[in-house]
């Protein structure tokens, strides 16, 4: 592997939130070095297990009565929210392919502090159709 190509993939790592955006908004991971290096990197079988398993802990967090947090959940949005989570955890530790559009928005999910995973005063209502919206362009890249 040529050094320019190490140094992509590093770009990409280090950009993957900037990346990220711009994939679950429907960039061509084509279009750029970098955002074809964070397509592959969301893409790969250790993201995706990581990404299900991150989504499954986040799930039972939610369901435990709360302890000290380290990290405020939306504990209500989670819980009403279970059943589709679980389902998206799935889909990535099983098998069928998956577009990096869905990984993207997922990712995105699990790390913006102010979205609907984290901010309780975001109705459950905005994580559902976040839910949905990834899980289906998981599937289908056109279903947007």
């Amino acid at each position: 592997m040529s050094g320019d190509a190490r140094l992509t993939r590093l770009l990409a790592r280090i950009r993957g939130p900037v990346l990220d955006r711009a994939l679950s908004n429907g960039a061509d991971p084509a279009s750029s070095a970098q955002l074809e290096a964070r397509a592959a990197q969301l893409a790969a079988r250790p993201a995706r297990e990581e990404l299900a398993d991150r989504i499954e802990r986040l799930v039972e967090m939610a369901c435990k009565p709360p302890r000290r947090p380290r990290i405020e959940l939306n504990r209500a949005a989670i819980r009403g929210n279970a059943d589709a989570m679980r389902r998206i955890a799935a889909h990535l530790h099983g098998p069928a392919p998956v577009y990096v559009r869905g990984v993207a928005t997922l990712q995105r999910l699990l790390t913006d502090g102010t979205g609907p995973v984290f901010d309780a005063e975001v109705p459950s209502a905005s994580l559902a159709r976040t839910l949905e919206h990834a899980s289906a362009t998981l599937r289908d890249y056109a279903a947007c």
